[in-house]
């Protein structure tokens, strides 16, 4: 959500990650929440992103396995999401 150009990162970390080698995210916010997040948004200068659309950033970058879990949150519907990928 930070990064300028996240494939060009991500393509960085798969480069050094070895065979077999594994890259966990988790974020608290995320465009798949349900809820608004624009005051986030602009006040951070961040970019939200659904989890299809970072599976295919990962992809892209070169990541060959992916899963995405949800876990909830108190007083929101979908708080954290955790991305798991892997080299095979």
């Amino acid at each position: 959500m930070h990064l300028p150009e996240p494939v060009e990162s991500l393509k960085g970390i798969h480069r050094v990650l070895r065979p077999g080698g594994q890259l966990v995210i988790s974020l608290s916010l995320n465009a798949d929440a349900g809820w608004d997040h624009t005051k986030y948004v602009k006040r951070y200068g961040i970019r939200l992103y659904t989890g299809k659309e970072m599976q295919a950033m990962f992809q892209e970058a070169g990541f060959s396995k992916s899963s995405i879990t949800y876990s909830m949150g108190f007083m929101m519907t979908k708080y954290e999401l955790f991305v798991h990928f892997s080299i095979i």
